[in-house]
């Protein structure tokens, strides 16, 4: 009885809240990061540094200005679009062992070809365009 009594309050406390974000996911990974490096190293005043990355994400989960932030994730989405897709095609090559990943640099839409045919023309099914690329 006493646990829902808390998952209600908890429920009507975040209602209207904004939340976590593809943002909040990477600062949080970065503060973690700068622990890490702050212990490794013994720098403790990044301690303070990853202190308030943990306050920023959260007064972004906790805010009720949900725009603000939704159009703040949007702008750090539309910016790292090309090192997600490197890293996501990094991540398909080491599953899939009989093709390669390319990015096309017209649009970058990752592009699979077979490994093994050497250096290759690739068509992008994206944008048409036309790349070399070593499969």
């Amino acid at each position: 009885m006493m646990k829902n009594q808390w998952k209600t309050k908890l429920l009507e406390f975040m209602k209207g809240r904004y939340g976590t974000d593809d943002l909040n996911g990477t600062l949080l990974a970065l503060a973690v990061l700068i622990t890490i490096i702050g212990i490794v190293f013994n720098l403790g005043w990044l301690s303070y540094i990853s202190l308030g990355l943990l306050i920023y994400i959260n007064y972004r989960s906790l805010s009720k200005d949900t725009q603000k932030h939704a159009a703040e994730n949007r702008a750090y989405l539309n910016k790292t679009v090309v090192p997600r897709r490197m890293i996501k095609a990094f991540v398909l090559s080491l599953k899939d062992k009989e093709h390669s990943y390319h990015l096309c640099p017209g649009c970058h839409t990752i592009c699979r070809v077979p490994k093994g045919k050497g250096q290759i023309d690739v068509h992008c099914p994206g944008c048409g365009k036309t790349f070399s690329a070593k499969s």
